[in-house]
């Protein structure tokens, strides 16, 4: 046997050893995005979860973790991550944002809003908050307070297709077929596949 080789093998391992504890939690969150992209999960859920036990205070691991969480379905983890990465970062209109979003799939609709209004707080100008807020002022059948919002969201974004979608929806509800109707159109115009069958059931 070679020696001098198989003195090298222990150093050799060693340099690999220290090379992955050499990784940091931002190396962690990088590897993480990449693989949720390539929807390589349960590696990127690994990834984040190295990132945060290098660095506890790290809030794009727990923005970066509770995306998957959103994308895995488990709203009430992304609920959870956002919570945290919010209390590290307090004026996060868009952790406010998101995490509003969050709650209403688990359907905490007054939760969602106070999150928007948050958010508006930090940026007045943020129109995914007055549109998220407009489809929880929505679920909560509170049209007027809907077509607000999708307004707002319309006035600062003129090309939201499904902003004109939900307004036209809520502006049926409260009976206004014909304005609802153009407001539809315009969604599918915008290239909201969705109105086509709003236009067909209240519509036609």
């Amino acid at each position: 046997m070679n020696f001098k080789k198989a003195a090298l093998i222990p150093f050799i391992c060693i340099a690999c050893v220290l090379s992955a504890y050499a990784q940091t939690a931002s190396d962690f969150v990088k590897q993480a995005n990449q693989k949720q992209t390539a929807k390589n999960y349960e590696g990127a859920m690994v990834d984040y979860n190295n990132a945060i036990e290098l660095d506890s205070s790290f809030v794009k691991a727990y923005e970066g973790r509770a995306s998957l969480q959103f994308v895995l379905e488990n709203y009430r983890g992304a609920i959870s991550d956002y919570t945290i990465a919010i209390k590290l970062r307090p004026n996060s209109s868009t952790g406010y944002c998101n995490r509003g979003i969050a709650r209403i799939q688990v359907k905490d609709y007054r939760g969602a809003i106070q999150d928007f209004n948050k958010a508006i707080v930090f940026n007045a100008k943020f129109p995914e908050a007055y549109f998220h807020r407009g489809i929880a002022e929505l679920k909560l059948i509170n049209y007027n307070g809907a077509i607000r919002n999708f307004n707002k969201t319309i006035k600062l974004y003129p090309h939201y297709a499904k902003a004109y979608g939900f307004r036209g929806l809520a502006k049926i509800k409260l009976g206004k077929k014909r304005s609802g109707c153009i407001d539809l159109n315009k969604a599918l115009e915008l290239g909201y596949s969705q109105a086509s069958e709003l236009l067909i059931k209240f519509c036609e």
